[in-house]
């Protein structure tokens, strides 16, 4: 709805199923890191909880959640918002959040689970409309 793309979580979830296909479950070396599989980012959004219960069962129902990492987001902060709806220039109560993560946990999903503390201007980036990248000068050709 918010990005304009309906048919975004159809597509979302036919790619989530295909790349474990090809990925399989998630392996976590010894180091503690990620060596191989899906980490599944996603951000709840004030006014939304039954959106983003709803998006979990659906990866549930596409991948193992036990077989992938979760990070589940807390962070939207509304100071950039400049839109109409009225939904989205609050931050997500403890109660939005702890809904969706007691669902995720339910599911049997595992991975980060982001404390609501974090939605401050601290963990927002400084959003600008252009981004410039320095990438230097190309190597030399080696013939």
């Amino acid at each position: 709805e918010f990005s304009s793309a309906p048919d975004y979580p159809e597509y979302a979830l036919k790619s989530l199923s295909f790349m474990y296909g090809m990925l399989g479950p998630a392996v976590i070396g010894p180091d503690g890191l990620m060596k191989r599989g899906i980490l599944v980012r996603h951000l709840v959004l004030p006014g939304c909880r039954h959106d983003s219960i709803d998006a979990l069962r659906g990866i549930a129902a596409a991948v193992p959640p036990g077989d992938v990492i979760l990070s589940l987001m807390a962070q939207y902060t509304p100071s950039f918002y400049g839109g109409g709806d009225g939904r989205l220039r609050r931050r997500v109560t403890t109660f939005e959040y702890e809904s969706v993560r007691e669902e995720a946990l339910r599911l049997g999903f595992g991975g980060y689970m982001q404390s609501p503390r974090s939605a401050t201007e601290g963990f927002t980036p400084a959003f600008t409309d252009t981004l410039t990248v320095d990438l230097g000068e190309p190597p030399e050709r080696q013939d």
